[in-house]
């Protein structure tokens, strides 16, 4: 990897420039070395503190990772998760072979690994920028305007990149989203290398395989790698553009389409991934994420969960898909036969939805206090034209990052989604500040510097700073064992006779249940469900089941018991009759035995 300190920008120009803009190349470094420091320990900090956590989507992925390492490609091809991440986790789990207590922990490591890669690719990315502004600089030498200098573009650059990729990603979360943040990162230096006329062969291999790594990363960013070749295509660059752009193109496909391949083989049609269709159906038909049997007019399931019993509805799953939670580890098998349709009234609410997601996450201080600057830098210009000129030498920076915006503010939208693509756009955005060439205005780029490493220091330190203290005070008190809550259901219940291999059935939300079950190496077959997105499907089955009689509920039991369940997990409502239930040592979570 590229230590920072290899990227600070000497740029040797011949025009005249102001001596300001120039600037001393050591300095320049540091400041690159002092926020990859500050970077690396914050990522660290949230790594580090959020090593026992984990989320829903984290489970298939930790699943699909085992099938590869098991060779059972059966498994392992899945049209909803995507396989880069999880090929990245199990070589971890090959590697280092983690028992259940530091399983999860290892795959925050990884995670911690990858948020590097990402910074190291962004710190490229950046550099290229400043490279192409370099370049502009000197084809408009004549006229008479200054940009920010390259300390207020590390400032502004890094502060994003840290603020997105620990508050609207994470290393503490479980996706691949920091993956696709990296490849984003690099796909556009290599464009503006192309837009630059700096692209040799290696460059287009380099784009063609780093935008097919995206795609393995998350199907998105399969339409995202041919949105970067159609604009490499139109971009002024000199040489042989044409005939790099078609050996990007080449490796592209021939890197992307064994997976594309093998996915459609197993699906029986051609398919790059479902996971659209199945989240556009979920938030805009209000099909049923889980159990889904064709209501609202989705279309006539292929293969489904089977209904066992009526009222409570109880489903059963064991049989074919394997892994820890059937029912949510191919969501495209049990989705299979689904159709999408357009539902005004509930697209034009989930835009509104969409749109107050987006403003809850750019009305922090630190986004505000960013916009503000660039609104005055960009009020301060001296020629509106002059700034506009800059914006549109910018313009294939900014299209692809706000087509995949909107495209998001279409179906479901969600920080981690689009993190990248604002930090994309906002450093686009920041290119076109053109001002006047004075001493005033070299001392007003200073000011906002300075305020961008306050708004920097007062958004995003105090908040990991408060979750080092809190995760390292527990290991100095001792205390590690009480934050891994999903070790201490998963090893109770194997001290309570549960043993990895056995069968197990859920009453309630059981994407949660798959955590702990996870670490048991138990499979949850059956369930009575209860919604894990209360925002998107309201379900009162597991209120129907506590409030039914005892004749009813030693039935449910008994069904429970003919889907090879060995014992029942819930986290029971207050007041509920828990006759026949086990507590699970100190936790919320009981555990009643079949057999």
């Amino acid at each position: 990897m590229t230590g920072p300190g290899n990227f600070g920008v000497s740029v040797v120009v011949k025009t005249k420039l102001p001596q300001a803009e120039v600037g001393d190349p050591h300095r320049k470094a540091s400041w690159h070395r002092a926020f990859w420091l500050i970077a690396t320990v914050l990522g660290f900090v949230q790594a580090w503190a959020g090593r026992h956590e984990m989320n829903g989507d984290g489970i298939p992925y930790l699943d699909i990772g085992d099938a590869y390492l098991r060779g059972d490609l059966r498994a392992a091809i899945n049209a909803t998760w995507s396989p880069l991440y999880s090929s990245l986790v199990s070589f971890a789990m090959l590697v280092f072979k983690p028992n259940a207590y530091w399983e999860f922990a290892l795959v925050h490591l990884v995670n911690f690994v990858i948020y590097l890669g990402a910074l190291a690719s962004f710190t490229f990315f950046l550099r290229q920028l400043l490279d192409y502004q370099e370049q502009q600089k000197t084809k408009v030498a004549h006229e008479r305007w200054i940009s920010p200098p390259e300390t207020a573009w590390v400032v502004l650059g890094y502060s994003l990149f840290i603020y997105s990729s620990l508050f609207w990603m994470s290393p503490r979360h479980v996706e691949p989203d920091t993956c696709v943040a990296g490849f984003l990162y690099l796909g556009t230096a290599l464009l503006l290398r192309v837009r630059m006329g700096k692209a040799g062969s290696w460059t287009f291999v380099a784009l063609g395989s780093v935008l097919a790594l995206g795609y393995l990363s998350k199907t998105i960013m399969f339409y995202v790698g041919i949105l970067f070749l159609l604009i490499a295509l139109l971009l002024p660059a000199g040489g042989r553009k044409l005939r790099g752009v078609a050996l990007a193109a080449i490796v592209f496909v021939v890197l992307s389409s064994p997976f594309i391949v093998a996915l459609s083989r197993a699906k029986g049609r051609i398919t790059i991934g479902d996971a659209g269709k199945i989240v556009y159906s979920y938030y805009i038909d209000s099909a049923e994420p889980f159990n889904w049997h064709g209501e609202h007019d989705t279309g006539t399931p292929v293969h489904s969960t089977r209904r066992v019993f009526d009222s409570p509805p109880v489903y059963e799953f064991a049989t074919p898909i394997g892994g820890t939670y059937p029912n949510w580890d191919d969501p495209s098998y049990w989705h299979e036969g689904i159709k999408p349709y357009l539902n005004v009234k509930r697209q034009l609410k989930m835009i509104g939805i969409n749109i107050s997601v987006l403003w809850k996450q750019i009305s922090n201080p630190f986004m505000l206090g960013t916009v503000a600057v660039f609104l005055l830098l960009f009020g301060a210009a001296e020629k509106s034209r002059v700034a506009l000129k800059g914006l549109l030498d910018c313009w294939f920076l900014l299209f692809p990052a706000l087509t995949i915006i909107a495209i998001y503010q279409l179906i479901h939208l969600e920080p981690r989604y689009i993190a990248p693509f604002i930090v994309v756009a906002c450093l686009a955005l920041f290119f076109g500040i053109r001002l006047p060439d004075s001493q005033t205005s070299r001392r007003f780029l200073k000011s906002v510097t300075l305020t961008l490493v306050v708004f920097f220091a007062f958004a995003v330190v105090p908040p990991t700073m408060r979750d080092a203290y809190t995760s390292f005070g527990d290991l100095v008190k001792r205390r590690d064992a009480e934050r891994n809550y999903y070790w201490q259901v998963a090893h109770s219940l194997n001290q309570m006779g549960l043993q990895p291999g056995d069968k197990i059935a859920s009453l309630g939300a059981s994407v949660t249940n798959s955590k702990w079950a996870r670490l048991a190496r138990v499979t949850i077959v059956s369930e009575i469900y209860s919604s894990d997105w209360p925002h998107l499907v309201s379900n009162s089955d597991e209120e129907t089941f506590w409030a039914s009689n005892s004749s009813v509920k030693e039935q449910v039991m008994e069904v429970f018991k003919k889907t090879g369940a060995r014992a029942v997990v819930t986290i029971p409502p207050s007041g509920a009759d828990l006759a026949g239930w086990q507590r699970i040592n100190n936790t919320n979570f009981y555990v009643r035995f079949l057999s």
